[in-house]
């Protein structure tokens, strides 16, 4: 009984369920269905018909569960398997339809007569494919779903079945695809779409041309990104590599999403055949290499892209193609690099071919980045990838100076009226060149030429650049006048944003000494392995401010990119030792590479600082410059801010050189300059303690003068505690320094003691007892003992026989004017005028 009533709900249940059947039936009936035939194709609006009525029904069933009839399965199943669309993009759109719901909807194939029709119409779909293709040349066709259907059903990837059909049937598809008779469907899906199958379709259908963002659907690169990530390609030996190439060379904004992925999967089947996705190390004890069927593009397949097209100056391929194979040159020798250990293994310690320098100096690399950057929403899916490998491989073109200095010069652009137009005729290279060679006679043209071309945007410069570097140095002359130099620095500046190499070639080359014309012109990658070969040229350019502003930011350029040279050098030479022990640096270790790397970066880095602080020391031209106008209006004076400037920027990117450049010492004249100007100088109060402690007697001296002029700039409450051990230590030197060194030693610290008691007076009294325990033992050998330096009760007393010593003390400096004890005297009354009096 208690049985009979746990089954009583379900008998109630079966009244509703057949009324439904019935009602089913009912509408089945009523439903005027075509007559279906393989052989009858359907009109346009027949199929549209059908697919609004099957779309319907396969919504119902899969997000209400609507219950469906035998009958009405079977009906549907017709529908799906016996229909003739016809050759048209409504026909395309009914086959993506029926794919989807046949995918969505597996219970459709539940009756076991219905397998060998839906197999029949799998195979009609192949045999008419190029029919429907002729027939909606330019438009999508069904091929592509068929083939990424194949794919994620081969490789078991149902989430991403899932979101493709839900994309095409505009509804979310999710737990039919787990059910049993899903496995059903995909064995009859498979037994007609092998891998041969899809691979031959794949290669044979042709790129999709001016491929942009803007095309919805399945394309063909959906179907070859997947084919290349699942190594199917490899598999069977196919090369892709043309099929890629020509893809990539019709291409338009915005760029398609996928275009992106399909040559980080190009560069992954080239270089690392055995891997999926992101690449995975190799076992060590495998040196045999993997089979893999594509090659890198060539040097000149690279080239061609950027080349222009014949007879104009227009490139002979749009920009985006430019910038996609720009990234398959920065992502290949990115791959490359990271994955060199296990490439040298597979290889038997070959390592695979770069793109050499001459290949990467013919790219415009800055033009791209910059048109990439304006018109980011077109490359989305590209530009941050682009601009981390940029950043990683060619830190040079990513300097933050130079793209401010970009918003600057284009904000200046735009607000700038210029005096005179020559708009309407071009200027003539010839007479540009004239012009400019008698600069210092006739300012005047070469002023009104440089103010047009000011007016010009950064492209169209590009052909006036080799004649404006090789003249050059006739702005080094004095009596150029500076409103020419400023315009020759506002059209570096200009060009340097589309063409930087180019343009830091030529300008150094044309800078070099007058006897170092002759020689062999420096190349890009001779300056990247030794930048301070940039400073050796014209000493007249340390004395014209916007010519040398423009050597700063060449050196800080190639600084850059002698860094990031460097590293890949060590990283690419730890890897060869690691693979091959027979190397002649095998024995080095990878911790030992990396700190002589790093130790050859700093050398080379300070070296570049000290040759610039030593540009900053006066000449004699300068001193009488500053008697003439005035130290405020010498081009010392501007030099060095420039110099400062750079000195900050490098102490800020790099807190370590801050000490090294330190504790190698530089004219101490230098230190109020470097003070003041050098906001970074602070981070010196962290090592000065151990610079004072250094035995060489001229870096203690050196580190009380820095100390004084640290302090006085940045007088913080932590700074009075420096001052204070510098007094200990001081007081500590004068017992410890031979007499004879002793006014060689403390005359020049001084000065340095007025500064630290003008900046705290509570140290006055360390300051005080300093100078009198100096003033004790700068006295000749026969100065009188420490206990006579107390002010005698009775004159006629002691061993000075009537007289104090403060009566010896002025009469040795009678002897001796101007010595060491005269200079204490000195010093302490300025403390007592200057630091006493005023608390």
């Amino acid at each position: 009984k208690s049985k009979l009533e746990d089954n009583k709900p379900k008998k109630q249940s079966s009244a509703p369920a057949t009324s439904r059947r019935r009602r089913h039936s009912s509408i089945q009936d009523k439903v005027d269905f075509p007559p279906l035939s393989l052989d009858r194709q359907l009109s346009d609006s027949e199929v549209l018909e059908l697919m609004s009525l099957l779309h319907v029904c396969c919504g119902l069933k899969v997000q209400a569960q609507m219950y469906l009839t035998n009958e009405e399965t079977s009906a549907i199943l017709s529908v799906i398997a016996c229909s003739c669309p016809p050759f048209s993009p409504a026909g395309v759109r009914f086959v993506q339809l029926m794919l989807c719901i046949l995918l969505a909807c597996p219970f459709l194939i539940s009756l076991g007569e219905c397998e060998h029709a839906v197999v029949q119409w799998f195979q009609w779909l192949l045999e008419k494919l190029p029919d429907f293709d002729r027939a909606c040349e330019g438009e999508c066709s069904y091929g592509e779903l068929l083939l990424l259907i194949a794919i994620h059903l081969r490789e078991g990837q149902l989430p991403q079945l899932e979101e493709l059909i839900s994309d095409t049937l505009q509804m979310k598809v999710s737990s039919s695809l787990k059910r049993g008779h899903f496995s059903m469907l995909r064995q009859l899906f498979l037994k007609v779409f092998t891998e041969e199958v899809v691979c031959a379709h794949a290669v044979s259908v042709p790129p999709t041309p001016s491929l942009s963002g803007h095309m919805t659907g399945y394309l063909p690169v959906h179907c070859v990104h997947q084919l290349i990530k699942t190594r199917t390609f490899r598999k069977h030996g196919i090369s892709i590599k043309d099929w890629v190439y020509q893809q990539l060379l019709t291409v338009s904004e915005p760029l398609h999403p996928t275009l992106p992925p399909l040559t980080q999967a190009f560069v992954t089947s080239i270089l690392l055949p055995g891997t999926t996705g992101q690449a995975t190390a190799y076992a060590s004890g495998s040196s045999a290499p993997l089979p893999t069927n594509n090659v890198p593009f060539s040097a000149e397949e690279v080239l061609r892209v950027f080349q222009q097209s014949p007879g104009g100056t227009e490139p002979a391929f749009p920009v985006p193609s430019q910038l996609l194979m720009f990234y398959y040159v920065l992502l290949y020798q990115d791959c490359c690099l990271t994955n060199l250990k296990a490439l040298l293994l597979q290889r038997g310690g070959h390592s695979p071919a770069a793109y050499s320098s001459t290949v990467l100096a013919q790219v415009p690399m800055m033009q791209l980045l910059q048109h990439a950057r304006q018109h980011q929403a077109a490359y989305t899916t590209l530009y941050p990838s682009l601009l981390r490998l940029t950043a990683t491989h060619l830190p040079h073109l990513c300097l933050v100076e130079n793209w401010l200095k970009e918003e600057e010069g284009t904000s200046a652009s735009a607000s700038f009226m210029p005096i005179a137009k020559f708009s309407s005729k071009k200027i003539n290279l010839a007479s540009l060149r004239e012009v400019l060679q008698y600069l210092q006679t006739s300012p005047s043209k070469a002023l009104l030429l440089l103010t047009h071309l000011s007016t010009l945007s950064p492209s169209s410069l590009i052909p006036y650049c080799p004649t404006l570097t090789s003249t050059l140095p006739l702005l080094l002359t004095p009596s150029v006048p500076r409103r020419i130099q400023a315009l020759y620095l506002q059209f570096w500046t200009k060009v340097n944003t589309v063409i930087p190499r180019k343009l830091w070639l030529e300008t150094v080359n044309a800078l070099r000494p007058p006897e170092m014309q002759q020689m062999r012109p420096l190349t890009h990658q001779n300056l990247t392995e030794d930048p301070l070969t940039i400073l050796r040229c014209n000493p007249k350019v340390f004395r014209c401010p916007p010519v040398f502003e423009i050597l700063l930011r060449i050196l800080a350029a190639y600084s850059s990119a002698s860094r990031a040279w460097l590293q890949e050098h060590a990283h690419t030479q730890t890897c060869v030792a690691m693979t091959n022990p027979e190397s002649p640096t095998a024995h080095v270790t990878k911790e030992e590479r990396d700190e002589l790397c790093v130790a050859l970066i700093a050398a080379q880095e300070s070296a570049s600082i000290q040759l610039l602080l030593e540009v900053c020391l006066p000449t004699d031209e300068d001193e009488k410059c500053q008697a003439e106008f005035g130290p405020q209006l010498s081009a010392l004076r501007e030099i060095r801010c420039l110099v400062c400037s750079y000195l900050h920027q490098t102490f800020i990117a790099e807190p370590s050189l801050v000490k090294l450049v330190h504790f190698q010492g530089y004219p101490p004249e230098l230190l109020p300059m470097m003070v003041s100007g050098v906001p970074s100088m602070h981070i010196c109060l962290d090592f000065i303690s151990e610079l004072l402690g250094q035995p060489q007697t001229e870096k203690q001296q050196f580190a009380v003068r820095l100390a004084a002029s640290i302090i006085q700039q940045y007088p913080l409450p932590d700074t009075m505690g420096i001052a204070k051990d510098i007094f200990k230590r001081l007081s500590l030197l004068t017992n410890e320094i031979p007499p004879e060194m002793l006014e060689g030693y403390f005359l020049p610290l001084l000065p340095a003691v007025v500064k630290l008691c003008q900046t705290f007076p509570p140290v006055c009294s360390d300051a005080t007892a300093f100078l009198v325990q100096l003033s004790k033992v700068c006295l000749p050998s026969n100065r009188p003992t420490a206990a006579v330096f107390s002010y005698p009760s009775d004159p006629g007393t002691g061993p000075l026989q009537g007289s104090s010593w403060f009566e010896f003390a002025e009469a040795y400096l009678d002897e001796k004017p101007g010595g060491l004890f005269r200079s204490i005297k000195d010093t302490f009354q300025e403390l007592v005028s200057t630091t006493i009096v005023k608390v």
